[in-house]
Order: C-alpha cells, then structure tokens, then sequence
C-alpha cells in the first residue's frame, strides 16, 4: 500500500487508479500516444516520466512495449518504482534517475517520448535532438510536446495556455480548446 503522506505528492499525472486528478492533461496526451504505439513493438524511452503514468499506461494498452522512463527528480523516480512495485508490477516498465545527457551513448531506443519536458532543455534542444536521432532507428518515432503561440495555429493542432507569470520553464498543458 502507497502511504498518504507520498500520495500527496503525486499532483501533475493523473492517476484513475489512486483516484488522483493532476494538473496536466496526461490523458488528453495519452490518446495521442495510444494512437501512435498501441500496434507498435519494441523499447519506449519516456523523458521527463515523473511519476511514470506514461510507461505505465502504453504497458497496459500494448505489453509488446518495453517502457523506461527517466527523471532528474530522484523523488519522481522513487514514487514511480513505488506505484509500480505495489499498483501496476509491470515487470518490463524500468525508471532511472538520470539527466538525459547521461545515458550511455549505446543506448538504442524504437520510440522517445518527451512530454513537457523538452523546454527544460533550454540551450541544449538541439543537442537533445540530435541525440534521440542517433538512439532511434531509421523507422523509430520521436514524440514531442512543445510550447506554441496562440497566433496563427492551425485549428487541428491543440493549444495549450502558459501561466503569464510562470518562471520560463513551467509549462502546464491546460487544455484551452
């Protein structure tokens, strides 16, 4: 059983099976990753994971797919082995508390994912990029969420509001729409 005291703490995903309700729209994102993987195979890299309800949903909706989700945040590493130790056991779902730019240069990945998280690198998106391209196969699939303006975006693309008084790199995903 999941003490209170590190429920608490879970308040950006939401997680249905906790009865938790985050703040971000983790499942307004996850359709659009079950749309994208739910037929594929192979390993997923999940960037940014925090509390991993990414790796542990695609795991749910196609077990084909091995998840391994990383985090600088050593206690958004702790909860996630925490949940899946004692809700989901999903043996192939792994989680790591490591800076991206540490990953052994080895690593091979069919699938990244990097939802609210690629703003963090900051004068390192280019490096971030070029280093999903080398870990992923020529038919691998990198999925980014990214800031847009509100001016001029297409109707079909989701638009997502940024708190105007928020530090540069807080980016909630309230859905506007």
């Amino acid at each position: 059983m999941i003490p209170e005291h590190i429920l608490s703490k879970i308040r950006y995903q939401s997680f249905e099976e906790l009865g938790k309700k985050g703040s971000s729209n983790s499942t307004g994102k996850f359709k659009h990753l079950k749309a994208l993987l739910e037929n594929r195979t192979g390993k997923v890299l999940d960037v940014g994971c925090n509390h991993g309800y990414f790796c542990f949903n695609l795991h749910k909706i196609n077990p084909k797919l091995i998840c391994h989700g990383i985090d600088v945040g050593k206690e958004n590493i702790m909860i996630a082995e925490m949940l899946n130790r004692e809700i989901f056991k999903q043996q192939v779902t792994t989680f790591e508390h490591i800076n991206f730019f540490n990953l052994s240069s080895s690593s091979q990945y069919d699938h990244i994912i990097c939802l609210s998280a690629f703003h963090y690198f900051r004068e390192n998106q280019q490096q971030f990029l070029n280093t999903c391209f080398n870990m992923l196969p020529s038919n691998g699939t990198l999925t980014l969420e990214l800031p847009l303006s509100h001016s001029n975006i297409p109707d079909h693309v989701e638009k997502f509001s940024r708190k105007v008084d928020s530090s540069p790199c807080h980016f909630p995903s309230q859905h506007t729409i």
